[in-house]
């Protein structure tokens, strides 16, 4: 349990350890086509970025939810120029409006849950999806409460779900799910990527 600030430096430290570095593209590549199979149990990726330490400092909930992500990736320089003092490799930036658009491409066959931003923006995200392919498409706003995704995730049964609800909202919602799902599906933390899909 993370419960004091030396504590939690403690596991932020353990954090960047954590990282999954991507070297180049050939690693891209081959990680896109691990998340695109559907995982063996509920797996969530998120994304590491300056932002994100900070709320680790100040929310332990926050940093226990993402000590217990199965795949974390570095987002922004920040974290690169953290990783550089430590003496860990950085790898690619990996932006989740970048790779998450890839990833999608990549599984247009597949059920997709979105969850996130306003309705206006989740139903137009919706829309921009099916026009490029998607056809089985589940999206609710960012502003229910847990017990509405887990519910329509267990009916739904979605092979990924995208979160767009912003940290730390997002990572409470993916460690619920992550609990509480008893099917195979990847749970991604997405930030901005409903608005991003959205055209907003």
């Amino acid at each position: 349990m993370v419960d004091s600030k030396p504590k939690r430096l403690d596991s932020i430290k353990n954090l960047f350890l954590q990282l999954r570095p991507v070297k180049n593209q050939e690693e891209k590549s081959a990680l896109l086509k691990t998340l695109s199979s559907v995982a063996p149990k509920p797996t969530v990726l998120a994304f590491l970025n300056a932002h994100a330490i900070n709320l680790c400092y100040r929310e332990s909930a926050f940093l226990r939810n993402l000590c217990s992500f199965d795949i974390l990736l570095r987002d922004g320089s920040g974290i690169q120029l953290a990783l550089k003092l430590l003496g860990i490799p950085a790898g690619k930036n990996m932006v989740g409006t970048d790779l998450i658009p890839l990833l999608l491409k990549q599984v247009r066959s597949k059920k997709i849950a979105c969850f996130g931003s306003r309705e206006l923006d989740v139903m137009q995200a919706k829309e921009n999806l099916q026009k490029s392919g998607h056809q089985s498409i589940l999206a609710v706003d960012g502003f229910q409460e847990i017990s509405v995704y887990l519910n329509t995730c267990k009916s739904f049964k979605p092979d990924l779900i995208v979160l767009g609800m912003g940290m730390p909202r997002q990572e409470e919602v993916a460690s619920a799910l992550k609990k509480e799902l008893g099917f195979p599906v990847l749970i991604v933390c997405g930030g901005a990527i409903i608005d991003y899909l959205s055209g907003r």
